[in-house]
């Protein structure tokens, strides 16, 4: 089964270039109303909501069911904050010269493991964002023309 062909382009950018062809579409679009900061998060976890949820509310990935996830993470992304310091302690030694574990630090390592699972799942992970990098333009190397140029000489 062949391929579709190229990605359609979005109603609103046809729209604002005047293109004809934004007439006889009827593409349904999310518009999205990003909500107030959520009760029962600290300093820290307000800031990070106002400055994830604009970001992820442009993306119209967002529905009512995903404010109580975003509240958890940015409640572990308090929690990160809070606990980071503390993890950097250094390792405290016995007496028999054996070393006490900071948990601190495996308390921070679980904490970010489970903020990349979350984040994630709106599309801030690298792996979501590897399609929308810059366009590369190709090097001289690359062209057909030379391409050709070898396989024929």
């Amino acid at each position: 089964m062949g391929k579709r062909g190229p990605k359609r382009q979005p109603t609103k950018i046809l729209k604002l270039h005047g293109s004809r062809w934004a007439k006889g579409r009827s593409d349904i679009e999310v518009e999205t109303e990003i909500p107030a900061c959520p009760d029962g998060l600290g300093e820290i976890g307000r800031q990070h909501w106002a400055d994830i949820v604009p970001r992820i509310a442009k993306k119209a990935i967002l529905s009512d069911i995903d404010w109580p996830k975003l509240k958890i993470m940015c409640r572990i992304w308090e929690r990160l904050e809070t606990l980071e310091p503390a993890a950097k302690l250094p390792v405290k030694r016995s007496k028999t010269g054996g070393t006490q574990t900071n948990e601190a630090f495996y308390a921070v390592e679980k904490l970010w493991l489970l903020y990349d699972r979350y984040s994630s799942q709106f599309g801030m992970g690298a792996s979501n964002r590897a399609g929308m990098g810059a366009v590369q333009k190709k090097s001289a190397g690359e062209s057909k023309t030379r391409f050709f140029q070898k396989g024929g000489a």
